[in-house]
């Protein structure tokens, strides 16, 4: 068996066939959710501010947890044209949105098996890109299609692990360049258009990033379940 294969194993939910309960082994699924949203510029301070206090450990965990949670609900309610009530968001409420479940990378499956079964405890991603580049994502892929920004998330995001969800979330400048952005991805190296990459996910449509009118955040959820 190639290593793909033995980490793919690790992976795959137990046979429903299967009635020994005898069994000495763990079995996984992944779930990845990809977001990402515009907002006007107080609101995008306040995110901003609220990163920034996360980041320097001023927040207990399951705060946090909880206004990253808010954030991502409010930007699917947003893709889905759903009704959002400003007092239950606090008044975060996105200009625009857009969500997906896409794919984890051959390169980050292994990271994340090796995190799961405990062989590594340091979590895998570093930076956040996004771009503008559209294709679906391939398990060989090693950088986005056309990657316009890349972020450190030590310096403006936030890695929050609880509740067996690893939440991954950056936030972007008000004063970055214009584009749409129609992808995004996450990575360990600093420097743009480099691999590997870990995990992508695309947006059809995109959200448009204005120069000096909206910040944008990203967001990448990865979910484990046992079995």
């Amino acid at each position: 068996m190639n290593l793909v294969d033995k980490i793919r194993t690790y992976f795959i939910t137990r046979n429903n066939n299967n009635s020994n309960n005898d069994n000495p082994f763990d079995f996984f699924s992944l779930i990845d959710q990809g977001l990402v949203a515009s907002w006007d510029a107080k609101t995008g301070i306040n995110i901003k501010r609220m990163m920034d206090a996360s980041r320097m450990g001023l927040l207990p965990d399951q705060e946090v947890f909880g206004f990253l949670t808010m954030l991502d609900d409010v930007t699917a309610r947003k893709y889905n044209d759903q009704t959002i009530d400003s007092h239950k968001y606090d008044g975060y409420i996105p200009l625009q949105g857009a969500y997906k479940y896409d794919k984890v990378t051959t390169y980050g499956l292994s990271l994340f098996c090796a995190l799961i079964i405990q062989k590594s405890s340091a979590i895998p991603a570093t930076h956040m890109a996004a771009g503008d580049g559209v294709g679906a994502t391939q398990d060989y892929d090693d950088i986005l299609v056309s990657e316009q920004i890349r972020y450190k998330f030590a310096d403006n995001g936030y890695i929050n692990n609880l509740n067996k969800v690893i939440r991954f979330h950056m936030i972007f400048d008000i004063l970055e360049p214009t584009f749409t952005v129609k992808e995004i991805g996450m990575f360990n190296v600093a420097t743009a258009n480099t691999g590997p990459m870990i995990s992508r996910t695309t947006f059809d449509p995109g959200i448009v990033h204005e120069y000096g009118e909206n910040f944008f955040t990203s967001s990448y959820l990865i979910i484990t379940l046992s079995s």
